[in-house]
């Protein structure tokens, strides 16, 4: 029943693709609603999510006993840049798509595909460990992630611009973290609706990719050079690493363990797409080679579930 509903949550996410492609050809959705949808993803709905959602999902104890946890999907995330760029330069990634293809190489949608996946495969219990590595894969990306999409845009001057890299979401997770830490909650006259406008985080950033992908052509999706260098890391250098470093640490359970492969080997992050288009780089290529790591999840993660009971 774990691996059906595993696929079944990877399938879902299809559907709500389909659901903006459709919508798109019909011309009920435009690409102007599309950078409107980017722009509320980014500044409001998932800086919403967060906010609502981290104080109620750890206490302060439960937070500092997975700092371990936490660390090591921040040294894993960070080894994946070099490993990444070589990659890259071997495969003959443009200088132009660099930024983006290392964001779609490194980063995992450890939410709105590992969350579902990860809960089906192994319970509620599993919840904890995922949003170990989500903290790690949020604060990396919405600051090692968006700088490398700055740079391949042209708005980055070479060195890291802080102010820039202060978004909503990170500073929203800057925040939750506080929030944990301190034992705050909001009260209900701000929790309700902050939970109403992240809860609309999932759908409109899986739209988005849905419209985008109505925009390019079925020729496009072509099996390319980016795509192997894409899938080998998302598929087996990301996996791989956190497995490499977990095996040093022999307090973590198998099933820890299990979650933080899975989480590394989830298809690439949708916001990714969303902030290509946000920073003008060329989102039709995220948005083809996003697709196409959802596809191949559908071939990699129950050869991953399979190979646990071979592993732990």
């Amino acid at each position: 029943m774990g691996f059906f509903d595993s696929i079944q949550s990877i399938i879902s996410v299809y559907l709500l693709i389909a659901v903006g492609y459709i919508l798109t050809k019909k011309d009920i959705l435009s690409t102007e609603f599309g950078s409107r949808i980017a722009w509320l993803v980014v500044n409001l709905t998932f800086p919403a999510y967060i906010i609502s959602a981290l104080p109620y999902q750890f206490t302060k104890s439960e937070f500092v006993d997975s700092l371990g946890g936490i660390i090591i999907a921040v040294i894993a995330t960070i080894i994946l840049y070099p490993i990444g760029y070589l990659v890259g330069k071997l495969f003959r990634v443009s200088k132009n798509n660099m930024g983006v293809f290392l964001a779609l190489f490194v980063y995992s949608n450890v939410v709105f595909i590992g969350l579902p996946v990860n809960q089906a495969l192994f319970g509620d219990e599993a919840i904890a460990y995922v949003l170990e590595y989500y903290i790690a894969n949020t604060i990396l990306f919405w600051t090692l992630g968006v700088y490398s999409l700055q740079s391949a845009s042209g708005k980055s001057k070479g060195g890291i611009n802080l102010k820039a890299l202060l978004t909503p979401s990170l500073t929203a997770t800057l925040i939750a973290i506080i929030f944990v830490l301190l034992e705050i909650k909001l009260p209900d006259m701000l929790q309700k609706p902050a939970t109403m406008l992240g809860s609309m985080t999932s759908p409109l950033a899986t739209l988005f990719i849905g419209m985008v992908f109505a925009e390019i052509k079925l020729s496009d999706f072509k099996i390319t050079k980016d795509f192997w260098a894409v899938m080998i890391g998302r598929f087996i250098a990301a996996p791989v690493a956190v497995l490499l470093i977990m095996m040093f640490f022999s307090s973590f359970s198998s099933q820890r363990q299990e979650v933080y492969i899975l989480q590394a080997a989830m298809p690439a992050m949708n916001q990714v797409t969303i902030l290509s288009k946000y920073y003008g780089c060329d989102y039709k290529y995220s948005t083809i080679l996003t697709v196409w790591s959802f596809v191949i999840s559908m071939l990699a993660l129950p050869l991953y579930v399979t190979s646990f009971h071979y592993i732990f």
